[in-house]
């Protein structure tokens, strides 16, 4: 049986996810913005904005879609920056700061 360690138990400890610091929400959302904008998204607040709500829910895009009553296409449309804030549904468009 292989046995660790205390050092080797710390520094795995140090890895792990959880002990990792959490990125600031307004960062999150500038570097999606960012990386929206590299791929062509006019909206990229928008779809930043809205990738956010649904990276912290955790959903998948179908059920999140379910979830917010829109229809999946929307959502990756509003995800990829190519829906303006007052063109989205209700639901998506409460996501958006304004």
């Amino acid at each position: 049986m292989t046995t660790f360690g205390d050092d080797a138990e710390v520094a795995a400890r140090r890895r792990h996810p959880c002990m990792r610091t959490p990125v600031a929400a307004p960062d999150v959302c500038r570097r999606l913005a960012d990386a929206i904008v590299e791929q062509g998204g006019r909206h990229a607040e928008v779809g930043a904005a809205v990738l956010a709500v649904r990276g912290a829910s955790g959903l998948d895009p179908e059920a999140f879609a379910r979830r917010a009553g829109v229809e999946v296409d929307v959502l990756r449309r509003a995800e990829a920056g190519a829906v303006a804030r007052d063109q989205l549904p209700g639901a998506l468009r409460r996501m958006v700061p304004r």
